[in-house]
């Protein structure tokens, strides 16, 4: 029997991702409904903030997921920590934690679409524990901070070469 357990969904969205954050929301609507417990944290990443009545229009085309829905600034995860561009995408992605109330939380880019029913044998093995993708990072364009994580966590880089965990959304944290 697979462990039911509630999960956050997390997307970092900026200005080009609007109308593909309309997309996901929708997405999620229909294709996210055996996942009852889910809330979903959406961190605007924005130049200029967006009024009351953008984010009343967004929360509703989550259907029945809208009152799951929140909407945070970024400045309000990062404070006074500044980051440009996929530096900042990367901090808020981390920094998202101290507003997650579930054991997970799954990272989606504003591109995220489901395209079909998602389970969450999906999400979870039977035992709860989370799925992860795997990945290798020998040449990969973030071996450097592979390295550096494997270096202060003081492990064997031989051992985790091959198989770590995907750094592209989704991921889960």
């Amino acid at each position: 029997t697979m462990t039911r357990q509630p999960t956050t969904f997390v997307t970092v969205v900026f200005e080009g991702d609007e109308l593909m954050l309309r997309l996901q929301a929708r997405s999620i609507a229909r294709h996210a409904g055996a996942l009852t417990d889910t809330r979903i944290i959406v961190i605007e990443n924005f130049r200029s903030p967006r009024s009351p009545a953008w984010r009343k229009r967004q929360r509703a085309l989550y259907g029945a997921f809208a009152p799951n829905v929140r909407f945070v600034a970024a400045d309000d995860l990062t404070g006074t920590i500044r980051a440009e561009g996929w530096w900042k995408q990367q901090l808020l992605k981390l920094a998202v934690v101290r507003l997650v109330d579930t054991d997970t939380y799954l990272v989606l880019d504003g591109k995220t679409l489901l395209i079909r029913d998602l389970r969450p044998e999906d999400l979870f093995a039977a035992d709860g524990r989370p799925k992860m993708a795997i990945s290798g990072y020998a040449a990969h364009p973030l071996e450097w901070f592979f390295d550096q994580a494997m270096a202060y966590f003081n492990l064997d880089r031989a051992d985790w070469i091959g198989r770590f965990v995907e750094t592209a959304p989704p991921f889960t944290v």
